[in-house]
């Protein structure tokens, strides 16, 4: 396994499926929709489902959970987890998994893309929502459906992100949509939130830098 470069979702979806254009490409968990626009800049079809309904989505999101996929089988020509596969529900990851390799073509990349816990993003979201055991657990579903026979893995790697935001509450605003049952800890631990905050982001000119370790699996069905 090798340590890339600082990149973010958007540089490993392209390089994984180089090229994009005329790919029908699923994004599972899509939450607001905020890859349809790269996507379909590049050339790719976008599909999104979220079982979460998001105030303002910024592309059209079919409702439905990862362990129920409403889509034919071998529908798209590649399935992304970003970010996403430790918020499905642990026991129902590894049918998540199942799901995205039946709505797949033969030989159609899966891409799993999902944050280490370590990290200054995490060590401040761990005030309120320390998601160490649940991160650990979608990692587990993963080599679980490879050692299982379910899924091959054809790579994986690790790179750091950096997470920007311009301040302290925009930082709040953003995690607490991405998982609404956080605003009562982040109420309750406001100043707590904010002292990690400070103390772990890094000034940038577009605000506050904070970096995230994550790990990358590229898989297809057998």
């Amino acid at each position: 396994m090798t340590q890339a470069a600082p990149r973010n979702a958007f540089d490993v979806i392209a390089d994984v499926l180089d090229p994009l254009a005329g790919r029908l490409v699923l994004d599972i968990g899509a939450g607001s929709g905020g890859l349809a626009a790269p996507l379909t800049r590049a050339g790719a079809g976008w599909v999104g489902v979220d079982p979460q309904e998001v105030p303002k989505p910024l592309a059209p999101v079919v409702r439905a959970g990862a362990e129920a996929l409403p889509f034919s089988d071998g529908a798209f020509d590649a399935a992304l987890f970003v970010n996403s596969l430790h918020h499905v529900p642990e026991a129902l990851m590894g049918a998540a998994l199942d799901e995205a390799a039946r709505v797949t073509r033969a030989g159609a990349p899966i891409v799993v893309i999902e944050p280490i816990a370590s990290g200054a993003l995490s060590e401040v979201l761990a005030v309120i929502d320390d998601e160490t055991r649940i991160r650990a657990a979608a990692e587990a579903a993963v080599q679980a459906a490879v050692s299982e026979g379910r899924l091959v893995e054809t790579r994986a790697y690790c790179y750091d992100r950096l997470e920007f935001t311009p301040d302290f509450n925009s930082f709040v605003h953003r995690v607490v949509s991405i998982e609404p049952g956080r605003k009562a800890l982040a109420e309750a631990r406001a100043l707590e939130l904010e002292a990690t905050f400070m103390g772990r982001a890094a000034p940038h000119p577009r605000g506050f830098a904070l970096s995230q370790p994550m790990q990358v699996h590229v898989l297809r069905k057998p």
